[in-house]
C-alpha cells in the first residue's frame, strides 16, 4: 500500500508556493464527495457513472468543475479529508481546476488499488509524514502528521464501512478498535479523526457510543459532547455539543438525521496549551440542498447536485 506515498511527495517538486498559512490557526474538513468516478472507465464503477450510462470525460469534468468551485467558496481549511474518491487523478483535477489558486498544494489517496472508493485530501500544508492503515481488509485509513508553528497535528482520514450489510457493524467494530489504538499510540500535541464513520454515537453501536449514556460495554469509540468529560478514553466531538452546532446531522434517511460525518479529538485539544479547539460547523450552503433541506446529491444524468452528505468543518488556534 505504497500508492499514497508516490502521489503524496511527487507532486510539489512541480508546484509554486500557495499563500501562506496562518500560524496560530489550523482548520480541518472531512466531506464524502459522493461516489466521485474519474473520467475513464475501469470495470468497477457503480451504476450511472459509466460512459455507457453518459458519465462522459465531458460530464466530469464539469463535476470536477463545479466541485473545486463548491469547495473554494464552502472549505476554506488547511486540510480537508475526502471521501469516495476513485483515483488520485480525481485529486489533481480539483486542484487543477482552480483549489491550487487557494494554496491547495499537495494531495493523496489511501488506495491499494483493490477497491473502487477510497480516502484521499488535498492540503495547503505539507505532511511532515504519511502512511495507511487497513483492518479486517477494509478501506483503508489516511495517516498525516503536520508540524506547525504552534504545535505538531496528527490527523486520520477515516471512511468506515457502509451500514448496507449484515456484518457492518461488526466491521465497523473492527475499524473502530484500530482507530482507537492508533490515537492512543499517537504523541502529537493534537490528534484527529475526521471522515464519514458511517456511525452516529447518539445511536450507540459495538464500535461507537455516546459517553456517558450508552450502555454498550467494550465500545472502542466511546464520543462526548462535553469537553469536561474527554479523556485518554473518551473522545470529544463538536457537533454533539448542543452549545456548538444547530444542525441535526450530515446525512438524512428515511426521515432520520445522523451526525455520520464528524471531526472528533483527543483531550490535548482542550488542554489550555498549544493549538486548541475553538469552533465548528456544519457546511450546509443553500446551494448544496434539496427543497427539504437535505444533502444534494449529484445526479450523473444531468450533472447537478453535490452529495448525499454535508461536510464538516473545524478550526483550532493558539492562544
Amino acid at each position: 500500500m505504497k500508492l499514497l506515498f508516490v502521489y503524496l511527495f511527487c507532486l510539489p517538486l512541480i508546484l509554486s508556493c500557495g499563500p501562506d498559512v496562518n500560524p496560530c490557526q489550523f482548520t480541518i474538513s472531512a466531506y464524502n464527495m459522493y461516489l466521485f468516478f474519474d473520467g475513464t472507465d475501469d470495470g468497477w464503477e457503480y451504476d450511472g457513472f459509466r460512459r455507457s450510462d453518459g458519465y462522459t470525460q465531458e460530464r466530469y469534468l464539469g463535476r470536477i468543475k463545479d466541485t473545486a468551485a463548491f469547495i473554494a467558496r464552502n472549505m476554506d481549511s488547511d486540510v480537508i479529508i475526502l471521501s469516495e474518491v476513485e483515483s488520485a487523478a480525481v485529486l489533481n483535477d480539483l486542484l487543477e481546476a482552480g483549489l491550487r489558486k487557494k494554496g491547495y498544494q499537495f494531495y493523496g489517496l489511501a488506495s491499494d488499488g483493490t477497491v473502487p472508493l477510497s480516502v484521499g485530501f488535498i492540503s495547503r500544508i505539507a505532511p511532515e509524514a504519511s502512511a495507511i492503515h487497513s483492518a479486517g481488509g477494509e478501506r483503508a485509513m489516511l495517516d498525516l502528521s503536520f508540524n506547525t508553528a504552534s504545535g505538531t497535528i496528527r490527523i486520520f482520514g477515516i471512511h468506515a464501512r457502509s451500514r448496507l450489510a449484515d456484518s457492518s457493524e461488526d466491521i465497523r467494530l473492527q475499524q473502530f478498535g484500530h482507530l482507537r489504538a492508533l490515537m492512543a499510540d499517537a504523541d502529537e500535541d493534537i490528534v484527529i479523526a475526521a471522515g464519514d464513520f458511517n456511525a452516529d454515537p447518539r445511536y450507540p453501536e459495538k464500535g461507537m457510543a455516546e459517553y456517558p449514556s450508552a450502555g454498550i460495554e467494550g465500545v472502542p469509540m466511546r464520543i462526548t459532547g462535553d469537553p469536561g468529560l474527554a479523556s485518554d478514553t473518551v473522545f470529544y466531538s463538536p457537533f454533539l455539543d448542543s452549545e456548538e452546532t444547530a444542525a441535526v446531522g450530515t446525512y438524512s434517511y428515511q426521515g432520520t438525521w445522523y451526525f455520520f460525518d464528524n471531526i472528533i479529538v483527543d483531550w490535548r485539544a482542550l488542554d489550555g496549551r498549544g493549538l486548541e479547539y475553538s469552533s465548528s460547523t456544519v457546511v450546509m450552503p443553500f446551494e448544496a440542498k434539496d427543497i427539504l433541506g437535505r444533502p444534494l446529491a449529484y445526479d450523473s444524468s444531468t450533472g447537478m447536485g453535490y452529495s448525499d452528505h454535508f461536510a464538516v468543518s473545524a478550526k483550532f488556534s493558539s492562544f
